[in-house]
């Protein structure tokens, strides 16, 4: 993944943990076909933001579709 796709560490609640959590975020217009990642994430695209729970996986596929 480039280091282009990868944006600031954030502190985020998420109910499935206590506390806050550093999470990663993306810059979803620099994730490609074959990027794959693991949650907690949020994508940051230009339009809507992509959220990828702990414990979940993500990867971007051949369309630039986010599967998670």
């Amino acid at each position: 993944m480039p280091p282009s796709a990868r944006g600031p560490m954030r502190d985020v609640h998420w109910y499935e943990v206590a506390g806050p959590v550093p999470t990663q975020t993306y810059r979803g217009p620099d994730l490609k076909p074959g990027h794959a990642f693991d949650g907690p994430a949020i994508v940051e695209m230009p339009e809507t933001t992509i959220v990828v729970r702990p414990g979940q996986h993500a990867s971007v596929d051949a369309w630039g579709n986010f599967i998670i």
